[in-house]
C-alpha cells in the first residue's frame, strides 16, 4: 500500500520493509527477514544518508 501511494523511494516506504522484517523475524521466518532488512537499510542510506542515526540500530 505504501509503495502506491508515496511512491518506490520513500521512507515510510523503508520503515514499513523494516518493520515486515521484524514481524517476520519475530515469527522465526528469518531467510524472509533478512533481504528485507537489507533493502530497509539500503533504501533508508540512500533517502537519509549513511550518517543519519536510523542506519545505525
Amino acid at each position: 500500500m505504501d509503495k502506491k501511494l508515496l511512491g518506490e523511494e520513500h521512507p515510510s516506504v523503508a520503515k514499513t520493509l523494516g518493520n515486515l522484517a521484524s514481524l517476520y523475524d519475530d515469527q522465526g521466518r528469518n531467510k524472509e527477514a533478512e533481504p528485507l532488512y537489507l533493502q530497509a537499510l539500503e533504501m533508508k542510506k540512500k533517502l537519509l544518508g549513511y550518517e543519519h542515526p536510523c542506519c545505525f540500530h
